[in-house]
């Protein structure tokens, strides 16, 4: 495994990514996040060996959001990643129509490598700038809009795409990108899953010139366990957990 980690301690980590992921009013509230059509968690808690953040939806009934913050309390911050102890209690406090999700989230070094023979093409460089002028040209390949981006705009940069002939195989775009924090948003053609593709894309964005002065993070779903195995063929450091309750 790769040990390499931002050289910030947990809590500052977490509290960039928090930041990173939504935008925060100044009582540490979330209040929406990268995408404006779909909103905060009521619960966004996270949890590394070392810190605990937990970050309330701005609407979010007062004596709630307190007895919420109580049962956060209680959470021991070494144990990153099991479940929460007040897992069931948190819940229940929610109701019953509760969407609950979460999972691993890893340190990504800057110029992580991965050997591939896939060509590789990064946004602000010649060919990247020249695949963008053909997308607001003539519109986006198929391989794109079949993986629901709508055009050119769609397609957050910095990105890192992985080409066979002319044709996209996979993508690496900056899913969150804000103070002082970007994340990786990875996808894959589905017929050219499981070439270690989504890795190559990964590592060619953390080396991105535009990001070199940012903390980058790699995260997944629980149940992403393709995405998890991408971060094992990085060598990533899992450093923590989240938790979302919406």
């Amino acid at each position: 495994m790769n040990d390499a980690r931002s050289q910030v301690d947990d809590q500052t980590w977490l509290n960039r990514r928090a930041e990173t992921l939504f935008d925060l009013n100044a009582s540490g509230q979330t209040l929406r996040g990268r995408d404006p059509k779909a909103p905060a968690p009521k619960v966004f808690l996270q949890r590394s060996a070392k810190a605990l953040t937990l970050h309330l939806r701005h609407d979010l009934d007062h004596h709630l959001a307190g007895a919420i913050t109580n049962l956060a309390r209680l959470e021991p911050p070494d144990i990153p990643f099991a479940a929460l102890q007040t897992w069931d209690k948190l819940t229940q406090l929610l109701g019953t129509n509760t969407i609950v999700g979460g999972g691993p989230v890893y340190d990504l070094p800057h110029g992580t490598s991965f050997p591939t023979n896939a060509e590789l093409i990064s946004s602000d460089t010649p060919q990247g700038d020249q695949r963008l002028s053909d997308w607001r040209r003539i519109g986006l390949p198929d391989a794109l809009t079949d993986l629901g981006f709508t055009d050119s705009e769609d397609v957050w940069r910095p990105w890192c795409l992985a080409l066979e002939g002319d044709e996209v195989v996979a993508l690496c775009q900056t899913a969150r990108h804000q103070n002082g924090g970007a994340e990786a948003g990875v996808i894959t053609v589905p017929t050219h899953r499981g070439q270690g593709l989504a890795a190559a894309v990964t590592a060619c964005w953390s080396a991105h010139p535009k990001l070199a002065h940012v903390t980058l993070y790699y995260s997944t779903w629980n149940s992403n366990l393709a995405s998890q195995r991408v971060a094992a063929k990085l060598g990533l450091l899992h450093r923590a957990q989240d938790f979302k309750l919406t």
